[in-house]
């Protein structure tokens, strides 16, 4: 039978050693990333181990959060596409109970789950997205010939176009990397992560050799960007922007490949698109058009005071043609002021 140890993951080295059991982990579960969180919008990381006597035999990170705004709850995890809960089928029932038990001494409002395995699928889920993931191998050229014809013609396109890829982990790439940040984000209706966030990120992950930015110039302006994060043999995609008025070069195209690329040459399994709305049918095709494989990721909310799973809230959320019409130093402060709610 398996017991549940909480340690705290910041401060606690044998979180990040029980990590290195799991060869499934991703720089999501890493204390590293944990430490984004909680110095970004003070949550509180929380590590749950399972244990069969000493042996660690699963993993469930999780945070509190809590603001004069919203109750405390517990996540597992914020701001985090997916975040699968480690250990056999046994391990992770033992700290799935283990956090709702938490959940009630912390008196939490509800206790949420981003891993599709988390809970018998016949309980409802809050949200549903769609994951995808390309599978790479040591030849980047065997990865590049599975790409859609139209991805292989853009990539190429921008290789002619004379651009500059550069790849980066230091602080100058990750503020040219927010300013296209802020300006997709007005494009798009949606205000952008305050910038604390990205320092942080960077700080924490990318000096820490667990992530890296990807830059495209032309001339001397970076008009496209992208922040890949890794752990193990697993990258993430886990942010892109771009200055729409060269989009015609392709940039985009080509900071993604080279990112592939280099995952690939390093000997990386996996390379993650992250979560996708399931209305989004345009990114949706634009992901499976790298030549992933597509899957469902479901979250799942235990409600404390009803006692169950609960089901999707209703439709709803800001307004995108509010956002677009916005100065962007009033969308980056109303960011600022809200994302920390919105966990």
């Amino acid at each position: 039978m398996n017991s549940v140890a909480l340690v705290d993951p910041l401060l606690d080295a044998e979180w990040e050693r029980s990590l290195d059991a799991f060869p499934e982990a991703t720089a999501f579960h890493s204390s590293a990333w944990l430490r984004v969180l909680a110095d970004t919008y003070a949550f509180r990381p929380i590590g749950l181990l399972a244990k069969h006597g000493s042996t660690v035999v699963g993993c469930l990170p999780l945070v509190e959060a809590r603001t004069w705004l919203t109750p405390r709850r517990g996540i597992s995890l914020p701001f985090t596409d997916e975040c699968r809960i480690l250990g056999d089928a046994t391990a992770r029932a033992a700290l799935v109970a283990h956090a709702l038990a938490e959940g009630d001494a912390r008196q939490w409002r509800y206790c949420e789950f981003r891993d599709p395995a988390a809970v018998d699928e016949s309980n409802p889920a809050q949200d549903e997205f769609f994951g995808h993931a390309l599978n790479l191998e040591p030849d980047a050229e065997k990865v590049f010939a599975r790409l859609d014809g139209a991805v292989r013609q853009a990539v190429r396109k921008a290789e002619r176009g004379g651009l500059r890829i550069e790849f980066s982990a230091g602080p100058d790439a990750i503020r040219d990397y927010y300013a296209l940040h802020c300006l997709t984000r007005q494009r798009h209706g949606t205000p952008p992560q305050p910038f604390a966030f990205f320092a942080n990120l960077q700080r924490h992950v990318l000096a820490t050799g667990a992530g890296q930015v990807v830059s495209a110039r032309h001339g001397e302006r970076v008009i496209a960007s992208a922040v890949f994060i890794h752990r193990g043999r697993h990258a993430i995609y886990k942010f892109g922007a771009s200055d729409e008025a060269f989009q015609a070069l392709r940039a985009n195209n080509l900071v993604m490949w080279r990112a592939i690329a280099w995952y690939s040459e390093k000997g990386y399994a996996s390379f993650d698109f992250g979560r996708t709305d399931p209305d989004n049918e345009g990114l949706r095709r634009y992901k499976r058009s790298w030549g992933t494989e597509e899957r469902r990721v479901r979250y799942f909310r235990f409600d404390r005071r009803s006692r169950r799973f609960a089901a999707a809230r209703p439709g709803g959320g800001w307004s995108s043609r509010v956002f677009r019409r916005l100065p962007r130093p009033v969308a980056r402060l109303i960011g600022l002021a809200l994302y920390r709610h919105a966990a």
